[in-house]
Formats: structure tokens, sequence, C-alpha cells
């Protein structure tokens, strides 16, 4: 019993680490600040696209200096390509942000993150 343990628990570890970067790794994609440098967006893929033609899914967070203020999940239907700055318009407005993603399979969408 005890060789069994031996074996399966660094194997479980490695398990465990494989599934954390590939799931929940951030890759940070593109970053903007406001005009006036009091906020800044910043977008990020999370984990990789799904095997072998799925979504993208990423993560939008508005930090007004280092707090985040708000945050969005975006799921792009990109063909199971990655994600890039191509994919995404940001505007910034008076009260919020508005970011406007697109991709290969979808529809432009957009988000708002209030300030």
């Amino acid at each position: 019993m005890k060789r069994l343990a031996f074996f399966l628990l660094p194997a479980m570890m490695v398990i465990i680490l494989l599934f954390t970067l590939t799931y929940h790794k951030e890759t940070l994609i593109l970053q903007q600040d406001s005009d006036d440098g009091t906020h800044s967006i910043r977008i990020f893929m999370t984990g990789d696209p799904e095997f072998p033609f799925g979504s993208t899914y990423c993560r939008a967070v508005l930090y007004t200096g280092q707090s985040r203020t708000a945050e969005t999940d975006i799921v792009l239907l990109n063909d199971g390509k990655t994600a890039d700055e191509q994919n995404f318009r940001i505007t910034w407005m008076q009260d919020h942000v508005l970011i406007t993603a697109s991709a290969e399979e979808m529809e432009d969408t957009q988000y708002t993150l209030n300030y």
C-alpha cells in the first residue's frame, strides 16, 4: 500500500500542475490606459483555446490605479485560434470603457465596464 501511495502522489501532483497550466494560466494580450491615465484595461487569455476548433476564453480587467475596479469574462469563437490584440477594440467613455470583441465565427460583441 505504501508503494502505491509513493507512486500515486507524484503522479497526482503532475496531473494537477498540468491542469492548472492548461486551464488557469493567464496570458496578457492587451493593455491600454485611459487618456487621463487614471484607468487601465488589461485583457488576458485564460488557458489555451479548446482543441481542436473550439472557443478561446479571455478576461478583461479594469484597474483604477492599482485596484481592480471591474472585470468580465469574454468568449471568442475563433476556430481554436489564440486571442490577440486584433480581436479587441477599446473605447474610453466618460464613465465607462467599451470593449468590442470580434472573431471569425461570431458577431462583434460589446462589453461595458464602469469606472
